[in-house]
């Protein structure tokens, strides 16, 4: 991730130079991504409320979704899952609000997990289910989490034909990609 660290640090600085913000704000979120990965919270935080700031500026909404889904991902993943739950939220409305079909399937399996993690089955598995009638064969990765989150519950609450139906359809999309 060194390298990918490195030619987003460039990208972000001949960005900077051009001054336009939907570069700057594309540029931000990849860094602050290439950051999450490297477990680096405070400089992927700081790179996201950088390009979140300039997107609530600039009033780029379906940029703001992307970023605030990725925030909430990477808080989600780091344990702060309330605040995840927050930005998921806002993310989700503005999904919702601008009809926004290729972001729908990521932010309601974003949804779920979150729920899931807060404990809420009963509120993970209508978003859960929503990425399943949502996602098309492009998303495939994201039909195999839902059904990997699903096959978790399922199990939680003692259902156990539900709970191998899902493993298997995980199983079965994970050896797929």
């Amino acid at each position: 991730y060194q390298k990918a660290l490195q030619t987003s640090h460039k990208a972000y600085e001949l960005r900077l130079t051009l001054g336009e913000p939907r570069p700057l704000i594309s540029a931000l979120t990849e860094l602050g991504l290439v950051y999450s990965e490297l477990k680096s919270k405070v400089d992927a935080n700081l790179c996201f409320q950088k390009a979140d700031s300039i997107a609530q500026k600039v009033q780029d909404f379906i940029s703001q979704a992307e970023i605030r889904i990725g925030w909430a991902e990477f808080l989600a993943n780091n344990g702060n899952v309330k605040e995840a739950d927050t930005l998921a939220r806002q993310a989700f409305a503005m999904v919702n609000k601008t009809s926004n079909t290729r972001l729908m399937p990521r932010v309601n399996l974003l949804m779920g997990q979150i729920q899931y993690k807060l404990k809420d089955n009963r509120q993970a598995v209508p978003y859960l289910k929503n990425v399943l009638t949502l996602a098309g064969s492009a998303n495939l990765d994201l039909q195999r989490d839902a059904h990997f989150y699903l096959s978790k519950i399922y199990e939680e609450d003692g259902n156990q034909s539900e709970a191998t139906l899902n493993t298997n359809r995980y199983l079965i999309l994970k050896e797929s990609l």
